[in-house]
């Protein structure tokens, strides 16, 4: 057995029902502020993804999962992706989704999500965005240079892909309980259509929301200013802000 892999074990994860939990993001300048198991799914299922229907609601088992995100973390080199998920691009994205919720904080946490909460309550749109960009530049970069890169894929995703379930209502219905912190208590609907809603946002105005191109993990992206909030156009508002979560 592979030392990594045992020394999980050891901690008593059953690998047939439970996700492994993930570490939590580096923090300082020298480490990979994005995690190697986001970028490289992520790469991966930008070149695959765009005829899968539903890519997000496939159902792999937890063991391939947990297999997949080990052999991601301990490959030696640049890990082969499309052989190591058997070409299946919805285990890759069924990692993705499990290591961003195992992290041991979510992405959009408190005093943020508050924040983000409060934005829905803004006069106008272009408010509304402002405190949304504004809130996220609050989080620490690994969180924002996470985010950054997810949400860039999911709006490219929703705009090029022709497969069904892959809009961006069911991206924003599926991601929104992975990035939000966990209530003591099941979230009423009122409190999941606010999660609905802020990860919609994100996802229709990631242009507004997140400062230049995303990053990788191999490489510090360029910078380019911000759209401007006075160019979001009124096309861009679809149902998302609207629809109620089902």
């Amino acid at each position: 057995m592979h030392r990594r892999q045992g020394a999980r074990e050891r901690r008593g994860v059953d690998r047939d029902t439970e996700i492994q939990p993930s570490p939590p993001l580096q923090g300082d300048a020298y480490g990979e502020q994005i995690p190697r198991v986001v970028d490289e799914t992520i790469a991966y299922l930008e070149h695959s993804c765009v005829s899968q229907p539903s890519l997000f609601f496939g159902e792999p088992s937890v063991r391939e999962i947990n297999d997949l995100i080990d052999a991601i973390r301990d490959a030696p080199t640049t890990p082969d992706l499309p052989t190591l998920s058997a070409h299946r691009p919805q285990l890759a994205a069924a990692a993705l989704a499990a290591y961003v919720h195992s992290l041991p904080a979510p992405l959009v946490p408190s005093p943020a999500y508050e924040r983000l909460c409060g934005a829905l309550g803004a006069d106008s749109y272009g408010a509304r965005v402002a405190q949304v960009r504004d809130a996220i530049a609050s989080l620490s970069e690994p969180n924002q240079a996470v985010l950054h890169r997810l949400f860039a894929f999911l709006a490219w995703l929703s705009k090029r892909s022709t497969a069904q379930g892959n809009d961006a209502a069911r991206l924003a219905d599926f991601w929104a309980p992975l990035l939000t912190p966990a209530a003591p208590y099941p979230k009423g609907r009122p409190q999941r259509t606010a999660d609905y809603r802020i990860t919609g946002l994100m996802l229709q105005q990631v242009a507004c929301v997140f400062q230049g191109k995303p990053r990788t993990s191999l490489a510090q992206a360029s910078h380019k200013p911000r759209t401007s909030l006075a160019q979001v156009s009124h096309k861009s508002r679809t149902s998302l802000a609207q629809v109620s979560h089902k």
